[in-house]
């Protein structure tokens, strides 16, 4: 027996009209999918209990006009009252029917609807509940596809042809027609040779020729290079009946055939699109359908990575999502701001396509891509209105990868529109600079974030001699990601002061005799008061690092900040060798310590380049009088390699990972 189930408007704790258990309430999502969602009401009263506002888009009718009138869904489907009063299971089978539906205008939409009858508990239907959706456009492009066919037939049947014939030893003895000039041959260079002599190609055909020199008449699409002759050849005989060669007419069909592939294409494209929305759950939050969309895009051919790409304040640029293995990206992480300016600025003059190629101004980004594989990047903006939202991003590892995303093209485009309609809205609230504030006050205010800490050790005894400390934020949001907002929006040294704050809390769990290394930016001590007021009172070796990529305009303003700080705190330079301003950095400055980067210290066992490079690092340091701290030391063999080359001191998981204090220092 069927279960009364109810209507949309129905809440969620209520039993409905028939007293029976409530199945689900979904009116949430009703009211958001583009599809009709309706439910009409049988007995005692016909009338539409419930339709939701996607009509209003298909129909031009709105929901109210068919609550006022209980007659205007009959109307609308054009059947009379008096048969839906005498239909005992109207619309029961659960299969998709195309209907005629008239609009408001007078004119029809083709409706696809879904139905299934409701019953009360004696068996009766008294309700219908009835998914439809617009297929005129589907039904179109079929009309199109069927009329294009028939342009085609047409086509072929007027267009210059080119006669030929063969005799029984293959040579040409015919070769004319005005379709001669698509092969850019002219027949008195060629009668008396071979087909094969003429175009290479035409070996692939050597069976066609047989058969015909048996009597059999055959037509075949003749592919010769770029060109495809649509050909009708059959057996050529004389006055008595003798085989004595083989004849045909061909007609240069290429465009024709162009055309019905995009056509055909097209229609395969679409129908993907449609297929991936009947997949969606418009309920899921904004991360999760986001992942959604990423892992759809992944499916087409030459899509071997993809994502959502949110412009957030400022210049803030990161992956809402990514899908796909083998790049160093993952959803939450900023993208470089050379890298979000250029993303921006190319958005703005819609879709393209780009053969992977790094830019000197992404420095590391880029290359990290290039050497993972990447060849080519495609990207569609995502726009409400006149608000650019981010990108819809897909990737390709395969050599031929701008051509195969170009061919995609129409089809990511038809998904950029569909995350717009799915995400649009959420994501332009979380771009919404003040909701970005308000969750860094609230971050700020709960402490909603802790210091992690992970040793730096001598090589030669793996002793400790400092202790780095590292943010975790409770939320899991990736540290560079929330310092990035931060920065967008101002509170940028508000928040970097927090953390430091919290990381010196624990500086009683520091061994004695090491030193506590805090991560700074250079505007935190460029301004200089805030730094001084959390360093004085601490009395114990302190070391400062300045990541290597971030710019420093005012040298001398730093140097006179760094001398108005207590003489424990001492400096360090990170990341040098990840591009070229640490060497400046560490000219102007003269640090007391300087942190390889992780790309050269993996593999510096076996790369003789970086063994190189780290060589000339150790003279460096030495004739500047610092010294060297490699990062990311995650094997023996690297760690042999570094010592045997002259660095003092290592970091990576080959000593420790990062962990709270406690656990560290066990």
């Amino acid at each position: 027996m069927t279960r009364s189930r109810p209507g949309p408007d129905q809440p969620a704790d209520q039993p409905d009209a028939e007293g029976g258990p409530l199945a689900v309430d979904y009116r949430g999502l009703a009211e958001r999918v583009p599809a009709i969602l309706y439910r009409y009401r049988l007995l005692p009263h016909p009338k539409m209990e419930y339709i939701n506002p996607a009509v209003t888009e298909t129909l031009g009718y709105n929901p109210e006009d068919f609550y006022a009138d209980p007659d205007l869904a009959l109307a609308v489907l054009g059947v009379p009252k008096p048969a839906v009063a005498a239909e005992p299971d109207p619309g029961v089978s659960g299969r998709p029917i195309v209907r005629r539906w008239r609009r408001r205008d007078g004119t029809y939409a083709d409706v696809e609807d879904r139905t299934i009858a409701i019953r009360d508990r004696q068996g009766n239907v008294v309700a219908i509940e009835g998914v439809a959706r617009d297929v005129s456009a589907e039904l179109a492009i079929r009309q199109e596809l069927r009329a294009s066919r028939e342009r085609l037939d047409a086509v072929v049947s007027h267009v210059p042809v080119i006669l030929w014939a063969t005799d029984r030893a293959g040579r040409l003895t015919l070769l004319e027609g005005a379709g001669l000039s698509a092969l850019g041959v002219r027949s008195e260079d060629v009668i008396g040779r071979t087909p094969e002599e003429v175009h290479p190609d035409t070996r692939r055909y050597r069976r066609h020729l047989a058969l015909a020199l048996h009597g059999r008449i055959q037509t075949v699409d003749v592919q010769l290079g770029e060109q495809t002759f649509a050909t009708r050849l059959g057996p050529l005989v004389d006055a008595n009946g003798t085989i004595v060669g083989v004849t045909g007419v061909s007609a240069d069909v290429s465009p024709e055939r162009r055309l019905a592939a995009a056509l055909a294409r097209e229609g395969r494209q679409r129908a993907t699109v449609a297929a991936a929305l009947d997949r969606f759950d418009s309920s899921l939050d904004l991360d999760a359908l986001s992942r959604q969309i990423a892992t759809e895009v992944l499916l087409l051919e030459g899509v071997d990575h993809a994502g959502i790409i949110a412009f957030g304040p400022g210049i803030l640029t990161y992956f809402i999502s990514f899908e796909g293995a083998g790049l160093p990206m993952e959803a939450g992480r900023a993208i470089p701001p050379a890298r979000s300016v250029y993303l921006r600025e190319n958005a703005a003059k819609g879709p393209w396509v780009e053969r992977w190629v790094p830019r000197a101004a992404d420095g590391r980004y880029g290359l990290s891509l290039e050497a993972a594989g990447l060849r080519a990047t495609a990207y569609v903006p995502l726009r409400r209105g006149d608000t650019p939202l981010g990108l819809l991003a897909a990737g390709s590892r395969q050599t031929n990868g701008p051509a195969l995303l170009e061919r995609q093209m129409s089809t990511l485009v038809e998904f950029g529109a569909l995350s717009v309609a799915l995400i649009g809205p959420a994501l332009s609230t979380r771009n919404l600079g003040e909701v970005v504030r308000q969750e860094l006050v609230e971050i700020i205010e709960r402490e909603a974030f802790s210091p992690v800490y992970q040793p730096i050790v001598a090589l030669a005894d793996r002793s400790p001699i400092a202790f780095e400390a590292l943010t975790r934020f409770d939320d899991g949001s990736p540290p560079d990601r929330r310092f990035v907002e931060a920065e967008s929006v101002g509170m940028g040294l508000r928040l970097e002061a927090a953390t430091l704050a919290m990381a010196l809390k624990s500086l009683r769990g520091i061994p004695a005799g090491t030193a506590l290394t805090l991560n700074v930016s250079p505007a935190l001590l460029l301004e200089g008061r805030l730094l001084k007021r959390l360093l004085e009172p601490v009395g114990r070796a302190i070391i400062l690092e300045i990541t290597e990529h971030r710019q420093i305009d005012d040298y001398e303003g730093v140097r006179r900040s760094l001398l108005d700080l207590p003489a424990t705190v001492g400096l360090a330079i990170d990341d040098a060798g990840a591009g070229f301003a640490s060497l400046r950095h560490v000219i102007e400055l003269r640090p007391d310590y300087v942190k390889l980067d992780r790309s050269l210290v993996s593999g510096v066992d076996r790369d003789k380049g970086r063994r190189a490079v780290v060589a000339g690092m150790v003279q460096f340091a030495r004739s500047a009088g610092c010294q060297l701290i490699a990062e990311g030391v995650e094997a023996e063999a690297e760690h042999e390699a570094l010592f045997e080359l002259g660095v003092e001191y290592g970091q990576g998981y080959l000593y420790a990972a990062p962990a709270p204090i406690g656990r560290v220092r066990d």
